[in-house]
């Protein structure tokens, strides 16, 4: 019962009496029940903050980079970016050039930048710089886009 409220409410207070009730030596299937039991198109976040709880990071960094959802990659940067930084900057990357081709207007050019700059964290400067340009290139006839980049001094 405790598995189908966590799984609807997503109230941590139920996870916690769950792992308290649950033997040691059945947690895991616990876990990855839950897991199966939330959708991972809406429930992304939550699953990220199971696999870090439980500290299975490789699990966690999958369903990032399996997601492709910028503010989730945004929100992980400092828990996941470490984990494997040639990885979440190809799979961030990814999404930013998705999101690029996507923008229609200034407030999505800017939200493209401002993920650039949280990109530029990970410290792959020659590829940030290589990234930079390209969108500088293949979007040049996008003046809006462009000043949204030179705001945020990329």
């Amino acid at each position: 019962m405790l598995i189908d409220l966590f799984a609807e409410r997503t109230d941590w207070t139920y996870y916690d009496r769950l792992k308290v009730a649950t033997p040691n030596d059945e947690w895991d299937h616990v876990v990855d029940t839950i897991v199966d039991r939330l959708d991972r198109r809406w429930a992304a976040e939550t699953i990220v903050e199971i696999y870090l709880r439980e500290e299975r990071i490789e699990d966690a960094f999958e369903t990032v980079t399996d997601v492709q959802d910028l503010d989730l990659f945004e929100a992980y940067i400092d828990q996941l970016g470490d984990h494997d930084p040639a990885a979440y900057f190809d799979a961030y990357r990814r999404e930013i050039k998705n999101a690029a081709a996507d923008a229609s207007r200034r407030k999505y050019y800017r939200q493209v930048a401002e993920h650039l700059q949280t990109i530029r964290t990970l410290g792959r400067d020659r590829r940030f710089e290589n990234l930079v340009s390209f969108l500088r290139d293949e979007y040049s006839n996008r003046p809006a886009f462009l000043d949204e980049l030179e705001k945020v001094g990329v």
